[in-house]
């Protein structure tokens, strides 16, 4: 457990600089990312609807696969975007 303690400590320790060094965005700004999405397959147990006395059972799959976003905005200039 203190070797835990020990990474996450010096973790944050560096990412302090790295988050100083942040700049402020004034203007206009376009972002893209991207990554994989890894989801985990859900069970629910809903009501009957047609009146029986057996709750219903349903498998919720998602299915893993790459994602993307992209975002255009305006910079204020104090942290706040539109």
């Amino acid at each position: 457990m203190r070797l835990r303690t020990a990474l996450l400590a010096t973790t944050l320790m560096a990412a302090a600089p790295a988050a100083s060094m942040a700049t402020t965005i004034t203007g206009p700004y376009v972002d893209i990312g991207g990554g994989y999405n890894l989801t985990q397959t859900q069970h629910g147990h809903f009501a009957d609807t047609d009146g029986g006395t057996e709750p219903g059972r349903e498998k919720l799959g998602h299915r893993h696969g790459w994602t993307g976003f992209g975002a255009v905005g305006w910079g204020f200039g104090n942290g706040l975007r539109a």
